[in-house]
C-alpha cells in the first residue's frame, strides 16, 4: 500500500507496532489520555506505558501538557499527519471489504433527538433514497467517526476533531418546565433567585448554560436519559 504524506520528523521503524501508533493516534484526537484510554477500553497506565516505548523507538518526545490538556509537539506532527492517512486507508479498506458496496449510513446522536426527531423523519427519506439503510445509534458520548464508529455525529456542540468537518445546521431553546401540582405545592418562582428554592430533575451533567443561568442547587433525581 502506497502512502502519500508529508515527510514525518522521522520515518517509522518497522520495529513500531501498529497499536502503538494507534494509541497516539487516539490520544493526539482526545487531547487526553484518560480519554483515549477510555476510547480504547485500555488502563491509563497501558496508554502511558506504550506511548512511553514509541518515544523510545523513535527517539523523540511525541507529547506535552498544559492546562487544558495532552497536545502533539511540533516536530511530531508530521508523525501524526503519516499515521491519520494509515489510519484513514485502514478504514477505507474495511469499508470496502465488508460494505460490499451497500449503501448504509450511520448516524449517531443523542437519544432525545435520535428517539424524538430524526427516526420521524426516516420515512420521509426511504421514499427520497429506497436503496440507502439507516442505522441509528443512540449514544450520550462523543462518537469518533475517524474510527468509524459512525457516519455521522449530530450534537449539541462541536467536537472540534482533526480531519473532520463540522457544520451548524440548527438551532433550539432550552426551558424549564413543571407540573401544575408543583406549582400549587411550592408557587411560581418570580425570577432567578426564587429558583433557589425549587427542586430540579434533570442531567447528571446538566448543560453548561443550565449550571450558570440556573444552578440546580437541589436535585431531587439526574439521570443520563432525557426520556427517564
Amino acid at each position: 500500500m502506497n502512502i502519500s504524506a508529508k515527510k514525518p520528523a522521522r520515518d517509522v521503524p518497522s520495529a513500531a507496532k501498529w497499536d502503538d501508533l494507534r494509541i497516539f493516534l487516539e490520544v493526539a484526537r482526545q487531547g487526553s489520555v484518560h480519554a483515549a484510554a477510555r476510547q480504547l477500553r485500555l488502563d491509563h497506565s497501558t496508554v502511558c506505558r506504550r506511548i512511553g516505548r514509541l518515544e523510545a523507538l523513535l527517539a523523540i518526545k511525541l507529547l506535552d501538557r498544559n492546562s487544558k490538556g495532552v497536545f502533539v509537539r511540533p516536530e511530531a506532527q508530521g508523525l501524526l499527519q503519516h499515521i491519520e492517512q494509515m489510519d484513514q486507508h485502514a478504514s477505507s479498506l474495511d469499508e470496502m471489504i465488508v460494505g460490499g458496496g451497500s449503501k448504509v449510513v450511520r448516524i449517531a446522536t443523542m437519544e432525545g433527538i435520535a428517539s424524538g426527531y430524526i427516526a420521524r423523519c426516516l420515512p420521509t427519506l426511504a421514499r427520497i433514497e429506497p436503496d440507502m439503510k439507516v442505522e441509528l445509534v443512540s449514544n450520550p458520548q462523543v462518537v469518533d467517526l475517524n474510527r468509524k464508529q459512525a457516519d455521522v455525529f449530530l450534537s449539541f456542540f462541536n467536537p472540534a476533531t482533526r480531519g473532520l468537518r463540522s457544520i451548524m445546521v440548527g438551532s433550539f431553546s432550552l426551558f424549564l418546565y413543571c407540573s401544575k401540582d408543583y406549582l400549587r405545592r411550592n408557587g411560581r418562582p418570580r425570577n432567578r433567585s426564587d429558583l433557589v428554592k425549587h427542586t430540579f430533575v434533570g442531567y447528571i451533567e446538566p448543560p453548561r448554560v443550565l449550571r450558570r443561568r440556573f444552578g440546580f442547587s437541589h436535585a431531587a433525581m439526574a439521570g443520563s436519559s432525557i426520556m427517564a
